[in-house]
Protein backbone atom coordinates (compact mmCIF):
# COMPACT_ATOMS: atom_id res chain seq x y z
CA UNK A 1 0.00 0.00 0.00
CA UNK A 2 1.59 3.69 -0.92
CA UNK A 3 1.10 6.55 1.11
CA UNK A 4 0.51 9.83 -0.20
CA UNK A 5 1.42 12.69 1.64
CA UNK A 6 -0.46 16.13 2.50
CA UNK A 7 -2.60 18.02 -0.30
CA UNK A 8 0.38 17.64 -2.85
CA UNK A 9 0.31 21.53 -2.83
CA UNK A 10 3.58 23.34 -3.29
CA UNK A 11 4.91 25.37 -0.10
CA UNK A 12 3.72 28.75 -2.33
CA UNK A 13 0.41 27.58 -2.72
CA UNK A 14 -2.41 29.83 -1.39
CA UNK A 15 0.06 33.00 -1.33
CA UNK A 16 0.44 33.46 -5.25
CA UNK A 17 -2.25 33.46 -8.18
CA UNK A 18 -0.01 31.73 -10.30
CA UNK A 19 2.44 29.50 -10.24
CA UNK A 20 6.18 29.81 -10.34
CA UNK A 21 7.63 29.32 -13.87
CA UNK A 22 8.70 25.61 -15.26
CA UNK A 23 12.33 26.94 -15.16
CA UNK A 24 12.44 28.24 -11.20
CA UNK A 25 11.02 24.65 -10.65
CA UNK A 26 14.04 23.17 -12.67
CA UNK A 27 16.15 25.54 -10.89
CA UNK A 28 15.35 25.16 -7.21
CA UNK A 29 14.73 20.94 -7.58
CA UNK A 30 16.32 18.92 -4.85
CA UNK A 31 14.36 15.77 -4.81
CA UNK A 32 16.15 13.82 -7.34
CA UNK A 33 19.64 14.10 -5.55
CA UNK A 34 18.53 14.75 -1.88
CA UNK A 35 15.77 12.47 -1.36
CA UNK A 36 18.74 10.02 -0.11
CA UNK A 37 19.25 12.45 2.89
CA UNK A 38 15.61 11.03 4.06
CA UNK A 39 17.37 9.08 6.95
CA UNK A 40 19.46 12.46 8.18
CA UNK A 41 16.59 14.27 7.79
CA UNK A 42 13.88 12.27 10.20
CA UNK A 43 16.80 11.75 12.71
CA UNK A 44 17.53 15.01 13.12
CA UNK A 45 13.78 16.15 13.64
CA UNK A 46 13.43 13.35 15.66
CA UNK A 47 16.62 15.20 17.91
CA UNK A 48 14.59 18.19 17.36
CA UNK A 49 11.22 17.21 19.13
CA UNK A 50 13.15 15.65 21.74
CA UNK A 51 14.97 18.74 22.61
CA UNK A 52 11.76 20.40 22.79
CA UNK A 53 10.87 17.84 25.10
CA UNK A 54 13.55 18.02 27.45
CA UNK A 55 13.07 22.01 27.38
CA UNK A 56 9.25 21.18 28.11
CA UNK A 57 8.44 22.80 25.12
CA UNK A 58 6.30 20.08 24.44
CA UNK A 59 4.73 17.69 26.76
CA UNK A 60 6.22 13.84 26.86
CA UNK A 61 3.29 12.45 25.32
CA UNK A 62 3.54 15.36 22.54
CA UNK A 63 7.23 14.61 22.33
CA UNK A 64 6.14 10.69 21.92
CA UNK A 65 3.62 11.33 19.75
CA UNK A 66 5.36 13.48 17.15
CA UNK A 67 8.65 10.68 17.61
CA UNK A 68 6.17 7.84 16.49
CA UNK A 69 4.50 9.50 13.69
CA UNK A 70 8.32 10.64 12.35
CA UNK A 71 9.19 6.58 12.78
CA UNK A 72 6.21 5.86 10.83
CA UNK A 73 7.12 8.15 7.91
CA UNK A 74 10.81 6.12 8.38
CA UNK A 75 8.86 2.89 7.72
CA UNK A 76 7.24 3.76 5.41
CA UNK A 77 10.31 4.79 3.49
CA UNK A 78 12.46 1.15 4.17
CA UNK A 79 9.14 -0.37 3.06
CA UNK A 80 8.79 1.62 -0.33
CA UNK A 81 6.11 2.60 0.13
CA UNK A 82 6.01 6.25 0.77
CA UNK A 83 5.12 7.91 -2.27
CA UNK A 84 7.06 11.60 -2.83
CA UNK A 85 4.76 14.45 -4.94
CA UNK A 86 6.59 16.16 -7.14
CA UNK A 87 5.23 19.55 -6.13
CA UNK A 88 7.92 19.32 -2.70
CA UNK A 89 10.84 21.14 -3.11
CA UNK A 90 13.37 18.85 -0.72
CA UNK A 91 13.15 15.84 1.19
CA UNK A 92 12.62 17.94 4.74
CA UNK A 93 9.25 19.64 3.04
CA UNK A 94 8.75 15.66 2.10
CA UNK A 95 8.68 14.30 5.29
CA UNK A 96 6.80 17.82 6.46
CA UNK A 97 4.10 17.42 4.27
CA UNK A 98 3.34 13.73 5.70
Amino acid sequence: MSTSIGSGAPLWHGRFSASPAEALFAYTESLSFDRRLWRDDIAASIAHVRGLGHSQILSNEETEVIVAALQQVASEFEEGSFLITPTDEDIHTVIEHR
